[in-house]
């Protein structure tokens, strides 16, 4: 019976996640899903997600990334 069942992030393939989560920028994977799980957390710092990062400051009062998610890149990633 389909209406009762449902599939969760982690349910699915590595292959079918990546291709979802290359859909989606960088950053936004990286910030919502590091420290999820173990699974997710070696996904997500992989180099197709790690490589290229677009990360920058404050100017004119706009940013694109806040200091506390620039943080946490750095203690989660290049540490």
């Amino acid at each position: 019976k389909m209406e009762n069942s449902f599939i969760q992030l982690n349910d699915l393939p590595d292959e079918i996640l990546l291709t979802i989560l290359k859909k989606l920028p960088n950053t936004d994977v990286l910030y919502s899903l590091i420290g999820v799980n173990k699974r997710l957390d070696t996904i997500v710092k992989d180099s197709i997600f790690t490589r290229y990062l677009t990360l920058m400051t404050p100017c004119n009062g706009l940013s694109r990334i806040t200091e506390p998610i620039l943080n946490r890149f750095c203690v989660e990633i290049f540490i």
